[in-house]
């Protein structure tokens, strides 16, 4: 590519002007090499303005900015970077000719893309998927870093997905990557709305600006089809807003395709699904309320774009789940042990709610919350822990910047009755007394962390796994 076809694409001003070859595009100047282009973006922590020296000492050959700046090389001043990249990106990473499926929702999108993959690969198609735990269109799997990657990283996944002659992307969108554009302007042809509840509120403050962020994804969906779940206050309102085709599901009774769990046991459910082409009962090894909603979800869409029944529901049978999401951790003593995310309010209760469900002698939890995120979610999540467990271990999950005592009490500002609550800060520490209390039908429910690999603790990410620490606690790892 050339700087004058980088001109054409983004109608900016230019200065300094000289006809160069563009090799590679960056946004990062520590990333940059010779014949590099530099697009200066603006972002929550650091601006890219104020490294344009280092990546012209690195081989930047070229700038895009949003104001002006102090070099002798050629920039383009644009109105927005953000949208420039993506003017930019398309043009030097593309065309893409696979189609997108994206998933928006405060809980249950990671389960959700997992098993539209296993359904898709069912079908003979090759997708490709971005998610919480990384991306992947083959057995390659690209840790990211984030559930939907920044802009520039996300078309040179895309090219890896082109390389590979994907045709369908399955992908996680979340509310920050709409509201900053880190996925913009992308044609849809099915989206998942799942559904929204407090979360995030240190990035968008209210619930209505978290809301319409969410919505955002469904204005890119132009010949395609939406499944929203209509179980969901935001769901209900969003089915009315949204203008593309669009499906309901829940287990309302006006909701196009409608689902219930008819038996729940340690090992899965049988549930059965009402839709269009009539009732379908049969088993999944997922559990829970909220499995069934990811269920009917992805059956929903899926179906409705076509797809033969027989094959999505071969794929629900055999899908066995995501790590870290409702994960049973198998062990020798047989204990009940589940590892998942929920580090939302509406998910921790989610989560309680289907663990108390199998009736277990004592339900125990260990949690805690992030640091320098959301503060008004901790107390909730408190009172929701100690309403519905027995004992409620209050521990470290990411703390951050912040200080790990001052999260847990922020925490137990909810909890009404302190006798069913211990703190112990060290997170091995805390999942190492749960075990030694754990009797044969007990259940012990580990939350927050899920898959992740490790404990951010003052800018320094140390590595630690709730599964593996189990197992070792075990004497099984």
């Amino acid at each position: 590519m050339k700087l004058s076809d980088v001109l054409k694409l983004t109608r900016g001003k230019s200065f300094n002007f000289k006809e160069v070859k563009i090799k590679e595009i960056y946004d990062n100047s520590k990333e940059m090499k010779e014949g590099g282009l530099f697009i200066c973006m603006k972002g929550l922590r650091n601006d890219g303005h104020n490294f344009v020296k280092d990546a012209e000492k690195k081989g930047a050959v070229a700038f895009i900015c949003q104001k002006k700046i102090e070099t002798q090389k050629p920039f383009i001043l644009v109105k927005d970077s953000t949208e420039a990249l993506h003017k930019i990106a398309r043009e030097f990473y593309g065309p893409f000719d696979f189609k997108i499926i994206g998933i928006t929702g405060t809980n249950g999108k990671t389960t959700s893309a997992f098993l539209i993959k296993k359904i898709l690969d069912i079908a003979g198609e090759k997708a490709g998927i971005i998610t919480t735990l990384y991306a992947s269109s083959n057995s390659e799997k690209i840790k990211t870093g984030f559930t939907c990657p920044p802009a520039l990283l996300l078309y040179k996944i895309f090219k890896k997905f082109k390389k590979n002659r994907v045709n369908w992307c399955v992908m996680e969108i979340t509310s920050h990557a709409l509201k900053l554009k880190r996925f913009y302007n992308f044609e849809i042809t099915g989206g998942i709305f799942t559904n929204l509840s407090q979360d995030h509120l240190d990035f968008h403050k209210t619930m209505e600006d978290y809301y319409v962020s969410k919505r955002k994804m469904f204005e890119y969906i132009k010949d395609g089809i939406a499944a929203i779940n209509i179980d969901d206050e935001y769901g209900k309102r969003l089915y009315r807003e949204i203008k593309c085709r669009k499906v309901s599901f829940g287990e309302s009774k006006n909701a196009d395709f409608k689902g219930k769990i008819i038996r729940l046991h340690g090992k899965g459910m049988e549930i059965e699904i009402t839709g269009p082409s009539g009732k379908k009962k049969f088993l999944t090894s997922l559990i829970g309320k909220p499995n069934l909603t990811n269920i009917l979800g992805v059956f929903s869409l899926i179906s409705s774009m076509g797809f033969d029944e027989e094959n999505i529901l071969k794929g629900i049978k055999v899908f066995e789940g995501v790590p870290g999401r409702f994960e049973r951790v198998k062990n020798k003593r047989n204990y009940q042990i589940y590892i998942d995310y929920a580090h939302t309010p509406d998910a921790l209760k989610n989560v309680l709610s289907v663990l108390k469900e199998l009736k277990p002698e004592r339900l125990i939890v260990v949690f805690g919350a992030g640091g320098n995120r959301d503060r008004e979610k901790r107390p909730v999540m408190g009172k929701i822990a100690s309403e519905i467990a027995d004992i409620v271990i209050l521990t470290s999950d990411n703390p951050r910047f912040e200080e790990p005592f001052e999260i847990i009490e922020d925490i137990r500002k909810g909890i009404k009755d302190d006798r069913k609550c211990l703190v112990i800060e060290n997170r091995k520490e805390a999942i190492e007394k749960a075990i030694n209390i754990l009797k044969k039908r007990d259940i012990l429910l580990i939350a927050g962390k899920g898959h992740e690999e490790y404990q951010e603790i003052k800018g320094v990410k140390y590595k630690f796994n709730d599964k593996r620490t189990v197992l070792e606690i075990l004497g099984e790892k």
